[in-house]
């Protein structure tokens, strides 16, 4: 609300009343990387992917896919999985976390990431597939990202590791 008031000398001043919600800084671990598991390509295919949903290994349906590519079982097994990141900041506040980009950290070097695929879960936001959610009455949240990942031929296989690079805003 605004008031003006015609001040000493003929100046008119004007007073305004505002508010401000001041958030606390939010910020994040970085709890699991995203692993396509122990994988190989099939045949002289150049390239596979892996698809790790952002709800798996959390919830075993839908399972990963393996588009010309195979998961490696026996002694050599190692599930997939996606990233899972931990938020702390402002409680009840809505959020949204950008993925900026993927840094390969284990595995057969040439892997990337399709990043126009990732996927996201968060309990908070559920269902809904986007990166978003909101901090529970403590200031705590959760965010699962998945994704495709392309893997360089490898007919023997290693288990794929990929870190994301993040950053996040409150809405």
């Amino acid at each position: 609300m605004a008031s003006d008031v015609l001040a000493a000398g003929g100046r008119r001043s004007i007073s305004v009343s505002a508010s401000a919600t001041v958030l606390q800084p939010a910020s994040v671990a970085l709890v699991q990387n995203f692993s396509a598991g122990a994988t190989k390509t099939k045949g002289s295919n150049p390239t596979g992917t892996v698809i790790v949903p952002a709800t798996y290994p959390l919830f075993g349906s839908p399972a990963p896919g393996y588009p010309d590519t195979q998961p490696q079982g026996g002694a050599n097994a190692v599930a997939p999985a996606a990233a899972r990141i931990d938020l702390t900041g402002q409680p009840n506040a809505a959020f949204t976390l950008n993925v900026q980009g993927w840094t390969q950290v284990a595995g057969t070097a040439g892997a990337t990431m399709a990043l126009a695929s990732n996927t996201y879960y968060s309990p908070t936001n559920a269902p809904t597939n986007a990166p978003r959610g909101v901090f529970n009455a403590q200031g705590k949240a959760t965010i699962y990202v998945g994704g495709t990942i392309v893997l360089a031929r490898d007919p023997s296989g290693s288990t794929v590791t990929m870190k994301p690079t993040f950053t996040i805003t409150y809405n």
